[in-house]
C-alpha cells in the first residue's frame, strides 16, 4: 500500500476533518515523513498537529470554536 493511501486511511480512521488535514499536510515535518515514506512517524505528526492546535492562528475560525463563549 502506498503512503498516500495509508495516511487517508488514517485520516478517514480518524475523523479528520478537510481543514485538519490541509494543515497536517503543510507542517514541514510531515512533509519530510511523507519523502522518506514513514508512515508511522507522519501519523505521530498528524497527531500531534491536530491535538495541539498546531498550524492554526489565533484569529482563524478553528482556533475560535475553542474560545470561552463560542
Amino acid at each position: 500500500m502506498s503512503f498516500d493511501t495509508e495516511m487517508d486511511q488514517f485520516f478517514v480512521r480518524n475523523c479528520y476533518f478537510e481543514a485538519d488535514r490541509k494543515r497536517v499536510k503543510a507542517w514541514p515535518a510531515y512533509r519530510l515523513a511523507a519523502e522518506k515514506n514513514d508512515v508511522v512517524e507522519a501519523q505521530e505528526i498528524a497527531m500531534r498537529v491536530v491535538e495541539k492546535g498546531l498550524g492554526i492562528s489565533e484569529h482563524s475560525p478553528l482556533s475560535r470554536r475553542d474560545s470561552p463563549g463560542a
